[in-house]
């Protein structure tokens, strides 16, 4: 079965995570399918607007961690990174033809990946209680693209604050914030993302195509300014390796800062 689906309603194509007993967690075939789903929408004439979201409890727990990260350090060596060569997910937003309005609809977890993928889209509807946290501080890996989206988004205090503490933040601070776009009731999310998606639609659909290229075209100039600019090899650290230890483990780590 397949665990990203697409379908269409109307004038809204929809992009379901369809991984709940893991709270939408990441893997590469995972993020493959993803990517034909949102090559989908873009193709799909009769689609104006996307809406994204996650079946179960959660939008997305971010990166699977027996998958993505549990890897030999060689084969980790090899990819440059913890995911495969085709799982780089910025791409997969950068790279369409007709570029059609993306809307996060986020509940429950929204974690590392997951995050960096709503942060992606052009709008985010949240419920209120909504848990959203930069996991890669925690797990000794990368938080600056995420800290530099959320700097855009919100400021660069509370972008600092949740990327260095890697502590979690909910729906209802992320919108007094500035990072989240609506607030929604529990449940409501994505009802809500198709209240904004009607809002949308009324328009010549060029005209908000013409927006969403120019701000893809931003932040894929802020991903390659993150990425020239990031600490390499962190995932090769051995607090990376303690890190994903303690994890599965279940233990608390024990950091060295080398």
């Amino acid at each position: 079965m397949s665990e990203v689906e697409y379908h269409r309603d109307g004038r809204v194509g929809y992009i379901v995570l369809r991984r709940p007993q893991k709270l939408n967690a990441l893997t590469d075939p995972m993020l493959w399918e993803l990517r034909e789903a949102i090559v989908a929408l873009d193709e799909d004439d009769d689609a104006w607007v996307g809406i994204i979201h996650g079946e179960g409890r959660a939008f997305c727990a971010g990166a699977d961690v027996q998958s993505r990260q549990n890897r030999p350090p060689a084969e980790l060596g090899r990819f440059g990174g913890t995911g495969g060569w085709r799982s780089f997910l910025p791409d997969y937003f950068f790279r369409l033809t007709h570029w059609k309005p993306m809307i996060a609809a986020t509940h429950g977890h929204v974690l590392g990946m997951g995050l960096r993928l709503a942060f992606l889209c052009e709008f985010i509807v949240s419920t209120e209680d909504c848990a959203f946290a930069v996991t890669e501080t925690g797990r000794g890996l990368d938080p600056t693209v995420l800290w530099a989206h959320l700097a855009r988004r919100a400021t660069g205090s509370f972008a600092s604050d949740v990327a260095m503490t890697g502590r979690t933040w909910t729906g209802a601070e992320a919108m007094s914030a500035g990072a989240v776009d609506r607030l929604a009731a529990a449940g409501e999310h994505v009802s809500e993302a198709e209240r904004l998606a009607a809002s949308i639609v009324r328009n010549p659909p060029l005209s908000v195509r013409s927006v969403v290229e120019a701000r893809r075209g931003e932040l894929e100039r802020l991903e390659l300014e993150r990425r020239l600019a990031r600490p390499r090899g962190l995932h090769l650290s051995s607090d990376f390796q303690e890190a994903l230890g303690a994890f599965l483990e279940k233990r608390e780590p024990r950091f060295e800062a080398r």
